[in-house]
């Protein structure tokens, strides 16, 4: 992850806040205790002709993976599967 001035801070968080989510998910593994452990993810969403913007915003932030959906709609997401 980049080093982010406070204006990218800024815009970010207000970005999360009207077009995204945070959110975890339960993922199976018998090495953990009571078998499952938990994977947090933040994700912004836009129209999937915007997904040009999350791509930027990616190359800022520096970790993520955006995918276009089939119903319009682009994801940049932030988890433990980002590269």
């Amino acid at each position: 992850m980049r080093k982010l001035n406070d204006t990218q801070k800024s815009y970010i968080a207000g970005f999360l806040d009207g077009d995204g989510s945070v959110y975890v998910k339960l993922k199976k593994n018998d090495t953990y205790r009571y078998g499952y452990q938990i994977a947090p993810y933040i994700t912004f969403y836009q129209k999937a002709t915007y997904i040009d913007f999350l791509e930027k915003m990616k190359k800022i932030i520096g970790v993520g993976y955006t995918r276009s959906r089939k119903d319009g709609v682009a994801e940049y997401t932030i988890g433990d599967e980002s590269h």
